[in-house]
């Protein structure tokens, strides 16, 4: 269990360099935690079954995070490229 939370805990801190391309996250995501997924639901214990719903529930959340943020980034970048133009069109 404890590695568990140790992956979640990475896939928790990748979003600050992997959601800027969203898919990238996704890979990232599901990568590290289908493994462990795949041996919860092998397990077939109460614990290991309730585990396994704790990480659909996180892959869900992280993603709708991960979303979020990626759209942001992107937003600001693109708002960041339009000053530039228009910074550049008034000196001149």
């Amino acid at each position: 269990m404890l590695t568990l939370f140790m992956l979640g805990g990475i896939t928790a801190t990748a979003i600050i360099t992997r959601a800027l391309i969203f898919k990238n996250y996704v890979i990232s995501l599901f990568s590290l935690l289908t493994p462990m997924s795949v041996t919860l639901v092998l397990q077939g214990t109460t614990l290991a079954e309730n585990m396994f719903t704790l990480v659909v529930i996180y892959i869900v959340f992280m993603l709708w995070v991960a979303k979020g943020y990626s759209a942001n980034v992107n937003r600001n970048i693109q708002i960041w490229i339009d000053n530039e133009k228009l910074l550049a069109e008034d000196r001149k």
